[in-house]
């Protein structure tokens, strides 16, 4: 597990140093204008994941884990709901475009949603995870990684052109398709892609299960990402720079706690079926995440306005009171992902999607409410507010999730004396 883990950081790091470049030099190449729409088309791309899983990667991995469905009908049926939804998504952002013109949608939108074609075919990544593979799982994302990073150089230098900028989106995940298919090919796990594969039962009965999962995992992206896509509708692209910077910066970090449940998330589901004390593993995994993503709050209200200076430059030196926000952002996001994990594993999906969905519509009504009357710094306090709704005070609804809140309080005592 420990090569594992070490692998997964190291795909983590690589991604965010990767993407923390490109935003420096997007940022200064640029101006605050076009570095605010790219960042907009990006927040509309990672929006659009939530629509496209629907849920479902949790629920396939799980499948995978127990045995249930083979790899080969899993990797038909998960690519055909895919499909259908990117169609549905761009049918709708077309007519937004074209018809209904809200201003939501432009063409950078439509570039980056159709970037996700190969992420549709690729179920492969959900057969690796299931079947522990995060060896070969970790080294595709970072050879996809560095070549999606590498593209993006080379255009950025040569044409200043966003469009040609957001396809390497699309070589990012053609890379990953294609290498985790390869896998699964040299690992036996799949054999050839059976078209006609299709289980109409399997798919009505994973949709069941995932909704739950589909509406918090839409409802999260909307408390995580809805902020950036008001800001620019509410006020304008180049207010959003530094919000979109500061929001990089501190995301950088948050991507150690989803590696952790990533890598957890199958010992989890094995310790909870068998009946054993995953409390105590849990509360301890807890405690450790919590620890390091403490570390970036320090470091950003300390030293933050200096490295936003070196970094993008004094044209952006509104950040940093919105990245001292959303590094303690930071810190709810990793318990909440860690806890929503658990959930999942304790067959509780339908508690997640009303928390969620209670934390989506009042970060909607606070962001709109906020950004109106303080602007940029009102979203990442609303965001604030709403991270710590749904990633904790949430659980204490349900008398069935309420005792993860108390694991999370004991958890939380850090330098809590043993008993």
């Amino acid at each position: 597990m420990f090569k594992h883990f070490s692998l997964g950081i190291l795909e983590t790091l690589i991604r965010a140093i990767c993407s923390l470049i490109l935003s420096i030099l997007v940022a200064r190449t640029l101006g605050a204008e076009l570095f605010g729409e790219y960042s907009y088309a990006q927040s509309i791309y990672f929006s659009a994941f939530a629509v496209l899983t629907i849920g479902l990667p949790r629920i396939f991995v799980k499948d995978v884990i127990t045995k249930k469905v083979s790899f080969e009908m899993l990797a038909v049926n998960s690519a055909l709901i895919k499909v259908v939804l990117l169609i549905v998504l761009l049918i709708l952002c077309t007519l937004d475009m074209y018809f209904f013109h809200t201003g939501w949608i432009n063409e950078y939108v439509i570039i980056a949603l159709l970037c996700y074609i190969p992420f549709t075919l690729n179920s492969y990544t959900d057969i690796l995870e299931g079947s522990s593979k995060f060896n070969e799982l970790y080294l595709s994302k970072i050879i996809s990684v560095v070549f999606s990073f590498t593209f993006r150089i080379i255009v950025l230098l040569a044409f200043d052109d966003i469009s040609i900028l957001l396809v390497g989106l699309f070589v990012e995940n053609l890379i990953l398709l294609v290498m985790n298919f390869k896998q699964t090919q040299k690992e036996k796990l799949v054999g050839r892609f059976e078209f006609f594969n299709i289980n109409k039962k399997y798919i009505e009965t994973s949709l069941k299960r995932s909704w739950p999962l589909a509406i918090a995992s839409i409802s999260t992206v909307i408390f995580m990402q809805t902020d950036q896509m008001m800001i620019r509708n509410i006020l304008d692209a180049e207010a959003l720079a530094p919000y979109a910077i500061s929001f990089k910066l501190a995301s950088t970090w948050n991507m150690i706690p989803m590696v952790i449940a990533t890598l957890m998330f199958p010992q989890l589901v094995k310790s909870i079926a068998s009946g054993m004390d995953w409390e105590t593993d849990f509360r301890n995994l807890l405690r450790l995440t919590v620890l390091i993503c403490i570390l970036p709050v320090v470091g950003c209200y300390l030293f933050g306005d200096y490295i936003i200076n070196i970094l993008y430059g004094s044209e952006y030196h509104d950040a940093y009171g919105l990245l001292v926000v959303h590094s303690f952002i930071v810190v709810g996001s990793a318990v909440g992902i860690l806890s929503a994990r658990l959930c999942i594993a304790l067959e509780l999906q339908k508690k997640i999607f009303l928390i969620s969905l209670l934390g989506a519509i009042s970060n909607v009504v606070l962001n709109y409410i906020l950004i109106q009357t303080y602007g940029a710094i009102g979203a990442a306090y609303a965001t604030l507010f709403t991270q710590l709704v749904v990633a904790s005070l949430g659980y204490l609804i349900f008398s069935e999730t309420r005792n993860i809140f108390y694991i999370q309080c004991r958890s939380l005592l850090l330098f809590r004396a043993k008993t």
